[in-house]
């Protein structure tokens, strides 16, 4: 085994700790900007939107309508 076989193993290990560190960060999903009482919304994509799922037909609403 030579040093670049060595720097290869260490980068894997590196990167697996590194992806194992991300998956377990604890995700906190804030409360709704507009009523301040329910958490917001997360999409199925993962995005945490500002407002809980009422709030945010209500804010879509007003934004077609205008």
């Amino acid at each position: 085994m030579d040093d670049l076989d060595r720097a290869e193993a260490i980068e894997a290990l590196e990167r697996q700790a590194a992806l194992a560190r991300h998956a377990s960060r604890p995700r906190i999903v804030p409360d709704c900007e507009n009523c301040g009482e329910v958490p917001a919304h997360v999409m199925a994509s993962g995005t945490i939107w500002r407002f809980c799922a009422d709030c945010a037909a209500d804010h879509l609403a007003e934004r077609k309508a205008a």
